[in-house]
């Protein structure tokens, strides 16, 4: 069964058909919707045209899904496929809406640490790469007894993945700063290790209840005000 963090990732792309739950769950947050896809190959040997599209047809798969009771579909290489030769497979998407994303873990954070001051900031850029719209920044008053801690720390949502050079210089910015992985951000885990970079993922704090909310975002907040670069 594939992880919410799976679900979540661009390129996500299923046929089981035990996701459900995932689905009815990250709708009912209203961070996206379900599309289901249907999908044929020009050429396969699992169809009956399989000699004739090895002879002239090519690998390209082929969206069916905005006219599945047409009788033929033209491929991009050129070749007209009769579609009742062909052996249809039926797959899902989910259409990740980034923006609730983001609303919805800054709701969480400000109700987990009981502190209005989390804001949205618009785009924050290291060596070119931009966060846009992907900063919360918490004003951290409760821990100011941190001899670290300064006014504020940066949250990243990353949904994808950063070049080691960009994570580098994220590390010798030196700003208080931690990560929430979402999708394709959760590729950053191993090199974010390698570099001692705070970080949460998002499917772990989604499917949290309210008590490890507050502690996973707590511990999340307290590794970045005493990071030291």
């Amino acid at each position: 069964m594939p992880s919410v963090d799976k679900i979540l990732a661009h390129s996500f792309r299923n046929d089981w058909a035990n996701i459900e739950e995932q689905f009815d769950a990250l709708e009912d947050a209203d961070l996206g919707e379900r599309e289901e896809k249907v999908f044929i190959d020009c050429t396969s040997r699992k169809d009956d045209d399989y000699e004739t599209a090895a002879a002239i047809g090519c690998g390209e798969r082929v969206d069916i899904s905005e006219s599945p009771d047409a009788e033929s579909v033209i491929c991009e290489c050129g070749r007209e496929i009769d579609l009742t030769q062909k052996h249809r497979q039926q797959t899902f998407e989910f259409n990740t809406d980034f923006e609730a994303l983001r609303n919805w873990v800054q709701s969480r954070v400000k109700t987990a640490t009981d502190n209005s001051s989390v804001q949205m900031k618009d785009k924050l850029t290291f060596l070119g790469h931009t966060f846009d719209r992907s900063i919360l920044v918490a004003d951290l008053d409760l821990l100011r007894d941190n001899e670290h801690v300064t006014d504020v720390v940066d949250i990243h949502l990353c949904t994808e993945r950063l070049p080691r050079s960009v994570a580098e210089t994220i590390k010798l910015y030196g700003r208080q700063a931690c990560f929430i992985l979402v999708g394709e951000g959760v590729n950053n885990r191993d090199q974010f290790d390698d570099l001692n970079l705070p970080y949460a993922h998002f499917a772990d704090l989604f499917n949290a209840d309210d008590s490890a909310f507050e502690s996973q975002i707590w511990d999340l907040l307290d590794a970045a005000a005493q990071w030291i670069p």
